[in-house]
């Protein structure tokens, strides 16, 4: 078997054959799950084709679409 590698039956014969065990406890702060990216929306109304153009920093664009459709009271296909 190649060193450091072991399935889930052998990691207690892996473990008793170690050169060093360490044992402790280890503590984490909590933490808040943060985006790494910034929010910005801009929006730009074409007149001629009665089309909104929905420009956003987003990871779920067709949801936001249902969404915002909604929102302004428009049918979804407002948005070009």
């Amino acid at each position: 078997m190649l060193a450091g590698a072991f399935g889930p039956d052998d990691f207690e014969t892996q473990a008793a054959a170690a050169d060093h065990v360490l044992e402790g406890e280890l503590r984490i702060q909590r933490s808040t799950p943060s985006p790494m990216e910034t929010r910005a929306y801009i929006a730009d109304w074409d007149q001629r084709r009665s089309a909104l153009t929905w420009y956003g920093t987003t990871q779920n664009p067709h949801p936001q679409r249902f969404v915002l459709a909604k929102a302004l009271r428009a049918p979804s296909t407002v948005f070009g």
